[in-house]
């Protein structure tokens, strides 16, 4: 994602940030995590009828969307947001780490 050059330079830059994006979360349907507000999440159903719970991770400009299905808000933050090209598409990295498909013992992913 790349920031809005307006955001760049002030004192209030990163209060400026975190507001844009509180905004456009909580629009989505997310609510901040108690214990790290850069943690977003809420409650989601698969097509099979499994509830279960998306999360979205942001850190500056960084964002990790975990989901049964990730393209519906990753297409509502594009449209709000430059997303880098190519930026769009499962991990392999985030912030540092490695990141992988982790498979249950039935087979599960």
């Amino acid at each position: 994602m790349k920031i809005v050059r307006a955001l760049y330079g002030l004192k209030s830059s990163g209060a400026a940030w975190h507001k844009m994006v509180k905004d456009t979360m909580l629009s989505l349907g997310f609510q901040p995590c108690k214990a790290d507000p850069d943690v977003w999440m809420r409650q989601a159903v698969t097509p099979c009828g499994f509830e279960y719970w998306e999360y979205v991770l942001i850190y500056v400009d960084d964002i990790l969307h975990i989901a049964y299905d990730t393209h519906p808000v990753m297409k509502e933050l594009a449209k709000l947001y430059e997303l880098k090209e190519g930026s769009v598409g499962e991990p392999k990295r985030y912030l540092g780490a490695n990141v992988e498909k982790y498979q249950l013992p039935d087979g599960r992913e």
